[in-house]
């Protein structure tokens, strides 16, 4: 037996549809603070560990053995031993290598560069807020990187400022006026 339901939002002007056996709005009810549950769990809670590792402190410049756990559009999640930055550390943890930081080039697609579960050789740049960021890149690359992009570079003429004023000069002035028509004919 199923039954059909409905509700009416006039507020946002939406009308809401369902058709249902009896047994299913108990369990539909049940499931949607465990997807709830489940989506904000997704992420895995590496807090202590990465506390750990903050304090006893690691080598920014080492490079280590990671896993590739996903890849997704800007990048690669990578699961790291602590023991193999800090002796005194136990545990794993999760982060995160940018699409920039993949490869020297330029990468059009995380998936040209790595896949997961492969093994890769990963640095650990920086740790803030239990967010790790990570890179394949060594500490030469990363530097020859930011000098090959150098300073933003001045778009245009050197004397742009000269040619605006004399253009201004010789250009007419426009002025927005009251437009008075004599509709008395």
């Amino acid at each position: 037996e199923s039954t059909l339901s409905f509700s009416i939002d006039p507020g946002k002007g939406q009308v809401a549809l369902s058709m249902m056996t009896a047994e299913e709005p108990a369990s539909t009810e049940a499931r949607q603070p465990q997807r709830r549950q489940q989506r904000q769990n997704n992420r895995r809670d590496d807090s202590a560990v990465l506390g750990a590792l903050s304090e006893k402190g690691w080598e920014p410049s080492k490079f280590v053995e990671g896993t590739v756990v996903s890849t997704v559009d800007f990048g690669a999640f990578v699961r790291i031993d602590a023991k193999t930055l800090n002796e005194e550390c136990e545990g794993e943890f999760d982060g995160l290598v940018h699409i920039s930081a993949l490869s020297l080039g330029r990468v059009n697609s995380v998936s040209d560069v790595v896949s997961p579960d492969q093994k890769v050789q990963i640095r650990v740049k920086s740790i803030q807020a239990n967010k790790v960021s990570l890179t394949m890149l060594s500490v030469e690359d990363e530097e020859s990187k930011a000098e090959s992009s150098g300073p933003p570079q001045q778009e245009g003429a050197k004397d742009w400022k000269e040619s605006v004023a004399k253009m201004e000069e010789t250009m007419p002035t426009f002025k927005n006026g009251p437009v008075v028509v004599d509709m008395r004919k």
